[in-house]
């Protein structure tokens, strides 16, 4: 949209216009979404005026106001750290947004909700289903207690354990 056209009434504009300028507001924070997977990283005060008083009636604004105030909106929406991808998904720029996300979904498994997140590799990750039995939760519990005392096994010795040879692995 042209600046002309930014400073008119938003009274006069069309439904067209409005949704093409809505349009055009989405693609393009939908286009930083996908790109970055982080919050917008321009100084958003240096690049738009200033937002109207929320008293302030919304025929009153010009269409450059209404955009400053689209955006606001956009950036307030996107401090969610999620996304909705293509396929309709919730997509997390963070394995703890997705966490509690899951936590609020009750008596949902992750397989059941349209969701992933990005890892710190940028690989598309999800929970799964399985949860250990109450013996498999001991074993992991002293498994880690091991770990953390230092006491673990060498690759060798698990390798000749199990009957293979190093070149089998």
């Amino acid at each position: 949209m042209d600046k002309r056209a930014l400073a008119q009434p938003v009274g006069k504009m069309t439904v067209g216009e409005f949704k093409e300028l809505l349009k055009e507001e989405m693609a393009e924070a939908e286009r930083q979404f996908a790109e970055a997977k982080v919050a917008y990283a321009a100084d958003v005060e240096q690049q738009r005026p200033d937002l109207p008083a929320e008293d302030r009636s919304v025929g009153d604004m010009t269409v450059g106001e209404l955009r400053a105030l689209i955006r606001e909106i956009l950036e307030e929406e996107r401090r969610r750290d999620y996304y909705i991808d293509e396929e309709g998904s919730l997509v997390f720029f963070s394995e703890e947004a997705y966490a509690d996300y899951l936590d609020k979904q009750e008596g949902k498994l992750p397989s059941e909700v349209n969701a992933y997140f990005f890892d710190e590799q940028g690989w598309r990750c999800s929970y799964s289903d399985w949860e250990p039995t109450p013996e498999k939760a001991r074993e992991l519990d002293e498994a880690r207690r091991q770990i953390a005392e230092g006491k673990v096994h060498r690759l060798e010795d698990v390798i000749k354990e199990l009957g293979l040879e190093i070149g089998d692995v």
